[in-house]
């Protein structure tokens, strides 16, 4: 609570210019950011179905089963880490999708034939993926309201 009376004081003060250089900012962390998880999308299911040996049927129930989960964790993660952003900032929580990102991304890189690997690669990041939208959309709410705040949720 006391980070989010901080920060609105600091954002009473600032200017409509800060405003959006801040908002700028966020939405081209967003932008690298879904760049980042679209660049990994389309090198899982060759992966899995080489860990399968080919077999296509055990590799889209693997994909299902990976995706559901991610579902699932992110019904949990995303009402926490709300919660937990408005009691101690935004920054921390943009910046726990990434590098959670990019460590389990390294581990698939280092093991690339460990289906559990890539199984707990997809289950975690595919949940981290609006454990990071969250706090931005809620970033760019604390900087503007109305329509303002549509124009910049929509960039």
């Amino acid at each position: 609570v006391k980070a989010q009376e901080t920060l609105q004081k600091a954002l009473e003060k600032a200017d409509l210019k800060t405003k959006e250089s801040l908002a700028t900012k966020l939405v081209l962390a967003e932008f690298m950011f879904v760049t980042a998880v679209a660049m990994v999308i389309p090198t899982r299911a060759p992966m899995v179905l080489d860990i399968n040996k080919g077999d296509a049927v055990a590799t889209a129930r693997v994909l299902g089963l990976m995706s559901s989960i991610a579902a699932f964790i992110e019904l949990i993660i995303n009402p926490v880490f709300g919660q937990l952003s408005d009691m101690y900032g935004r920054k921390p929580f943009l910046l726990i999708a990434p590098m959670v990102d990019a460590f389990l991304h390294t581990l698939v890189a280092m093991f690339p034939k460990a289906l559990p690997v890539t199984f707990v690669d997809r289950m975690i990041t595919g949940s981290m993926i609006f454990a990071f939208k969250a706090p931005l959309s809620a970033s760019l709410s604390d900087l503007f309201t109305g329509p303002r705040l549509a124009v910049w949720l929509a960039r």
